[in-house]
């Protein structure tokens, strides 16, 4: 009998480290490397088998009821309400909702493994595409192709290094964005991940990730680093002094060198790239905020003004992609389109009801984190940022609770 027990525990922990393993491959696909991106069907089969094998461990949890409710309605306002076809409702039932359900529903330990999962790969990942971007920038010949993009038309063609991929050569300046659609969507996942491992610079894929977001040259993701590490230091009462140390130093330093470099060079990738945007602008706040286009804005600004029935309910996401596709347009207002204000208020209440099952003052940082990132990318039901965000809501409770680093 206890060997029988000893082996049903070896067996259901097997199971269950699988089970991770199977989240973080979702994970990855959410990310959309370039090498996945024809694979979507085989994403959704991957799913249904990654719930088949998850049913043994799906639980009712108690402390996680309001989430849980909140994820069904969720599923309800965004793809049973806005459903694209009657055949679509099961369909998403399988691949949008049950995976979070499943993923709240993890253990603590789960789900702190698969936080460590995807900083590693995601980690991984980085290393070989810069060693291989560094080879490139050293003029060392590497096989390549011409790629693109084979649902949105509005990439143009990719420089295919299979290690990396580039849009555009600009030498030194050229933008890192590993095996990813945008150096932008790099920037964003290496900027919550360095917040989920509090910025610990002691540890190698740290310095991975922030030197893979530095190269990106992305202005959105320098934006989310700064505002991650401020509310992390600002969060933790140890590190308060050096925040204002923290704040002093390096704006200073950053506007002495951004002031020489965009006057002396103006002409330079760095200054197009960054600090030209950076000028402000009557309407957007900001040049930088350039995240949609004037079509778009128009529509946006009318539904607005008028606070009609699509404005509070949405045009649904088959309109949207009739009026819109292949167009610049990433923001908040996407969203707001799509799913009108209820749909903000849905998700948002998704996301405050995990914060509110596991209370933390970094669980707090790690949400106004997502709510900056969201005003430029409303990705936040990519499962790289859901199922993260599930995850280290528990991930900071335990750790504050225990006076202890998880990770």
């Amino acid at each position: 009998m206890d060997k029988f027990n000893s082996l049903l525990k070896i067996s259901t922990t097997s199971i269950s480290n699988l089970s991770v393993i199977g989240a973080v491959i979702i994970t990855l696909f959410s990310m959309e490397p370039w090498f996945l991106w024809p694979l979507y069907i085989v994403k959704a089969l991957f799913i249904i088998f990654f719930i088949v094998f998850r049913l043994p461990f799906i639980r009712y949890r108690r402390p996680y009821l309001t989430s849980l409710v909140f994820c069904f309605l969720l599923w309800c306002y965004l793809y049973f309400f806005h459903a694209t076809s009657a055949q679509s409702i099961p369909i998403t039932f399988l691949i949008k909702f049950l995976p979070l359900y499943i993923v709240i529903t993890f253990s603590d330990k789960e789900k702190i493994l698969y936080i460590k999962y995807v900083t590693v790969l995601f980690s991984c990942i980085l290393i070989f595409s810069l060693l291989l971007f560094i080879l490139w920038h050293i003029g060392i010949p590497l096989p390549n192709s011409l790629l693109k993009h084979p649902v949105n038309p509005f990439y143009g063609v990719f420089s295919n290094y299979y290690g990396f991929v580039i849009i555009s050569d600009y030498g030194f300046f050229t933008r890192f964005q590993s095996v990813f659609t945008e150096p932008g969507h790099l920037g964003m996942f290496a900027s919550i991940l360095l917040y989920i491992n509090r910025y610990d610079f002691r540890k190698f894929h740290v310095w991975v990730m922030f030197i893979a977001l530095v190269w990106s040259f992305s202005l959105a993701a320098y934006i989310l680093f700064v505002v991650g590490l401020l509310l992390f230091l600002g969060l933790n009462e140890r590190k308060k002094m050096k925040l204002i140390f923290f704040i002093a130093i390096s704006g200073i330093v950053m506007w002495k060198v951004s002031v020489f470099i965009y006057d002396k060079y103006p002409n330079s990738m760095l200054s197009q790239l960054i600090f030209s945007r950076l000028e402000f602008d009557e309407k957007t706040g900001i040049i930088g905020n350039n995240r949609n286009e004037i079509h778009f804005l128009r529509y946006y600004e009318n539904m607005q003004s008028h606070l009609n029935q699509e404005y509070v309910l949405g045009i649904g996401v088959n309109r949207y992609s009739d009026m819109f596709l292949g167009t610049a347009n990433s923001s908040y207002k996407v969203f707001i389109m799509q799913y009108g204000l209820i749909g903000i208020v849905v998700l948002l209440l998704f996301f405050l009801s995990l914060l509110y099952n596991s209370p933390s003052k970094l669980g707090l940082g790690l949400f106004f984190l997502y709510v900056i990132s969201f005003i430029q990318r409303p990705y936040a039901l990519w499962e790289i940022e859901s199922f993260l965000f599930i995850s280290s809501m528990v991930l900071f409770k335990i750790s504050v609770n225990n006076n202890v680093k998880v990770l």
